[in-house]
């Protein structure tokens, strides 16, 4: 929560990493956000990946560059079959429009 100092308010500076699991646990997605962290996941409804997700893991960290980086640890040890950048089972493509496709093998 932001800290009131002098009558400003102080900007919450905090990272969200949350991880979304399906029903047999295995870690589906890993993301990582600014509070209200639960504002921006609910983003995600509409992601293709979503109606796998049956509950979601969160940790708070005091800032925004410690939670990057533990999203970047997650995805590269835990390689996710939702998350692309980071994973080191995906491989990427150019299509003819000059945007990567992602394959996962």
């Amino acid at each position: 929560m932001a800290s009131i100092r002098a009558g400003v308010r102080m900007k919450d500076l905090s990272g969200y990493v949350y991880m979304a699991m399906d029903t047999q646990g295995e870690t589906i997605y890993v993301g990582v956000t600014r509070p209200p962290w639960i504002h921006r996941v609910h983003d995600y409804e509409s992601a293709y990946w979503w109606h796998e997700a049956v509950w979601f893991q969160v940790f708070r960290f005091d800032t925004y560059g410690h939670a990057q980086h533990v999203e970047r640890c997650l995805i590269k040890a835990l390689r996710p079959r939702h998350n692309a950048h980071g994973n080191p089972d995906y491989h990427y493509r150019p299509n003819l429009r000059g945007r990567a496709l992602t394959v996962r093998e």
